[in-house]
Order: C-alpha cells, then structure tokens, then sequence
C-alpha cells in the first residue's frame, strides 16, 4: 500500500512531549503518513502458495511546512523540540480537528529534521518522524 499524503487545510497535525503542545502549522504544510506491518514468511510443508504470519505495526509520518517571516519565531522556538532524536506523542487528523473525524496517533521520535531558507525568506522545514511503540488510538478513534 501507498503512503498516504494530506495537505492544509484539512490535514491537522500535534506533536507533545515533555515541554507541552506544539501544533504543527505553517503557511503551507503537508503530512505524508505509512502504516505497516512487518510480514514474516510461515509458509511450511508440500503447499503450492506461500502464507504469511502479521509480525509488528509501525508508522513512519513525513512533515513539511513553510513558515513566513512572520512565522520565524515560532518556527525557531519548535526546531529544538523537533530535534532528532527527540521523542514524543504525534497526533494527527486525516481531515482535521473537527469532532467526529478521524485521529490517529503514536509514540514517535524524530529520525530526520531538514531545514533551508528559500529566496524571499522564511524556513522550510521537513520531518520524519518514526513510532516507537503501539498506536494511542484504537482504528476507529474520533476527534472529541
């Protein structure tokens, strides 16, 4: 399965750890989000097809977002809680916030922090953010 990619406005994304909240928006954003299973071959005996046992889940999620200059300060203020290697809670909305709509979320630590300034000014930051541990959520969890 393909990954699935969310862009703003619909896509809602938080990141918590141990200094609190941080809401990740940006003028423009996406969220690029992988679920997977690890597959371990249990194929035995005279079969003429293979079978398969479900091994562990995890989730990779990728982040990007373009802060203005206006948005330098809080993008300032996010990059040292983003830093790899950090660890906290992501929480994310496939169509947003709204009650009723769908929210998933892991235990994750950033694997990969990239950031540049393009012409005009401004910060472009990108994330990857791997789980590390089992979802918060049950599949079928709703925003409140």
């Amino acid at each position: 399965m393909s990954a699935i990619s969310f862009a703003e406005p619909t896509a809602y994304a938080e990141w918590e750890d141990d200094d609190g909240l941080i809401v990740l928006s940006a003028a423009r954003s996406s969220l690029e989000v992988t679920e997977r299973i690890a597959l371990h071959e249990s194929t035995a005996g005279n079969v003429t097809a293979r079978t398969w046992a479900v091994g562990v889940r995890a989730c990779t999620v990728q982040w990007q977002g373009y802060f203005t200059r206006s948005q330098l300060p809080f993008a300032h203020s996010a990059l040292s809680r983003l830093g790899v290697g950090k660890g906290g809670t992501l929480t994310w909305g496939i169509f947003g916030k709204a009650a009723g709509l769908p929210k998933r979320g892991y235990p994750m630590l950033v694997a990969e922090q990239r950031a540049s300034a393009p012409h005009g000014g401004g910060l472009l930051l990108a994330l990857t953010l791997q789980s590390n541990g089992e979802p918060h959520f049950d599949e079928d969890a709703l925003w409140a």
